[in-house]
């Protein structure tokens, strides 16, 4: 199977979560591995904004969220799961 060529979304400077979309699907990962992507108030407040702009935008259709690195989603608040089934946990479809 071939790899997607996600591209990240444009005009936003984040600095704990990347954005980027592929088809209409938009991929918001919390980009702190070394902190098993731990949340900070910059993390809500940048993952809020990114949300804010898929649910605004009419060609985002789904938006995945995710967590970089192997060894958790994101920390003390999933710990009963792997990162392969977090992955695939939060998938939301906007409505046409």
């Amino acid at each position: 199977m071939a790899q997607r060529a996600w591209k990240t979304i444009e005009g936003f400077n984040f600095k704990e979560i990347l954005f980027e979309e592929y088809h209409q699907i938009a991929k918001i990962t919390i980009n702190r591995p070394r902190y098993r992507n731990a949340f900070t108030p910059l993390t809500v407040q940048e993952m809020s904004r990114a949300f804010a702009y898929c649910r605004e935008c009419l060609s985002i259709r789904v938006v995945i969220l995710t967590g970089a690195g192997d060894k958790a989603f994101f920390a003390r608040v999933v710990t009963c799961m792997s990162k392969e089934e977090a992955d695939i946990l939060v998938v939301t479809e906007f409505p046409v």
